[in-house]
């Protein structure tokens, strides 16, 4: 629905809903949180990673089966390291490691490492 403004002011015959998301980079206060409904989402399965990945690149066969092993490593990370990871850096790390330009297997490495951070900042490692 519309609603015309007048003076900068928006005249509404409902109640806004607003949805924000966040992925617990930040914490938010306690008087804000009381104002919230919080649902929290269970994080995508290998399953749901490899559709998520093909949805947003089409990837060939032969180049799923490359992404294949960096969902590996995410979820490695992610579930038996401990890092606070997002989807949105998987898909960072397929699409610069499954692009024509990849770089060569020894900076793959390098690139994973500052790729998949945690985004915890007490777990970081800049070195």
């Amino acid at each position: 629905p519309t609603a015309l403004v007048v003076n900068g002011q928006v005249s509404c015959t409902e109640f806004p809903l607003v949805i924000m998301t966040s992925n617990g980079e930040r914490d938010f206060p306690p008087p804000f949180l009381r104002r919230c409904i919080q649902l929290e989402m269970p994080e995508p399965s290998k399953e749901q990673l490899t559709e998520i990945i093909q949805s947003h690149f089409e990837l060939a066969p032969e180049t799923l089966k490359q992404a294949e092993a960096l969902i590996e490593t995410f979820i490695k990370r992610r579930d038996k390291q401990g890092y606070n990871l997002a989807t949105d850096q998987l898909l960072n790390v397929v699409f610069m490691l499954t692009n024509k330009q990849a770089p060569s297997e020894a900076e793959k490495e390098t690139l994973l490492k500052h790729l998949l951070q945690s985004l915890d900042r007490g777990r970081r490692d800049y070195s």
